[in-house]
């Protein structure tokens, strides 16, 4: 019973963890302010949503998505929010020249890579440890490597 407490409560520890390291830095904090921004700005007026879709239709290889937005009380909803930021970095670059007020400095693009490279692998971890086939056998080897 006690290592199944410790199982279920593994993927808590690890949102509330890895909250607190995106929280305390305020670069991050400044970065993902902006993004909310723009996705919010992309993903609720008509009139920039059809915009980036064509602008998605005219670079090659490009997949026509939206940008998900963030959604406070989940860490990997900022980190697929930044990863879909980046994916579509000249759809966005494009928009928030036009009609945008919200932008992101080249600095700034440069500390959403960063991000997305460090949360990978806790994205990757929580996806495994949160399946159903997953035991403690999982977590332990999880908190060796993330340490």
């Amino acid at each position: 019973m006690q290592a199944y407490t410790l199982l279920a409560a593994w993927p808590l520890t690890l949102k509330m963890c890895v909250k607190a390291g995106l929280d305390s830095q305020r670069a991050i904090e400044d970065v993902v302010s902006i993004c909310c921004k723009i996705s919010t700005h992309l993903g609720h007026s008509t009139l920039p949503k059809e915009r980036m879709s064509a602008i998605q239709s005219t670079i090659p290889g490009l997949q026509a998505n939206a940008i998900i937005q963030d959604m406070q009380t989940r860490w990997n909803s900022t980190y697929y929010m930044v990863q879909h930021m980046l994916e579509q970095k000249k759809c966005v670059r494009y928009a928030s020249e036009h009609d945008l007020q919200a932008t992101l400095t080249k600095r700034q693009w440069g500390l959403l890579e960063k991000m997305v490279a460090l949360l990978a692998p806790f994205e990757e971890i929580t996806k495994h440890i949160s399946s159903a086939e997953s035991s403690l056998a999982d977590v332990i080897p999880a908190v060796t490597a993330i340490r």
